[in-house]
């Protein structure tokens, strides 16, 4: 059940969750969601004092997470169907085709070849700059052909993107932006 109460021109909503182990009151504040945790014993209106006291910080917190959100906030700006597009156009630069190529959630990689040919890259990327989705999308398939980080691969890379570096500082650079 959400409780509301009212601070300044505001309202604050929030949600009980009461436990028969919990001895003390708490309040967690997960951007707009208010949890108060509780002992099974606490009557309402004593919860809602708990809030009335805490409606100043609560409120801090809930702005500084919306900031904090606004900042970092970057929407979509391409579709599966763009890195589909550029996987074929840079295979075919390349001359060499992945056997398949899966778009998922990746925490710590842009991408990733398997030794079967499959290219794996991170749905992230859709919101990177067109050049960095590029740069990541040239990177996996050169793999397909060279499967290590020698010179020889980077003059592969180079060979098609011969400003491949600018791209790749990019990415090292913003990551913490996009990746959630």
């Amino acid at each position: 059940m959400i409780h509301k109460i009212k601070y300044g021109n505001s309202v604050i909503e929030y949600s009980v969750i009461k436990s028969r182990r919990r001895k003390t009151s708490q309040i967690m504040v997960d951007g707009e969601e208010v949890i108060v945790r509780t002992p099974l014993t606490k009557d309402n209106s004593a919860i809602k004092k708990i809030i009335q006291n805490k409606a100043s910080w609560i409120f801090k917190k809930q702005l500084e997470f919306k900031k904090r959100s606004d900042v970092n906030y970057i929407p979509k700006k391409y579709t599966k169907q763009f890195l589909l597009k550029q996987v074929n156009l840079y295979s075919s630069k390349v001359g060499i085709h992945p056997t398949k190529v899966n778009i998922k959630k990746m925490r710590t990689r842009w991408g990733s070849t398997s030794s079967s040919n499959v290219i794996n890259l991170n749905e992230h990327l859709l919101k990177a700059p067109k050049g960095a989705i590029e740069y990541v999308i040239l990177h996996e398939i050169c793999h397909l052909n060279i499967r290590n980080h020698s010179h020889h691969f980077w003059e592969l890379v180079r060979k098609h993107m011969p400003d491949y570096t600018e791209k790749k500082r990019w990415l090292e650079v913003n990551s913490a932006r996009i990746v959630d």
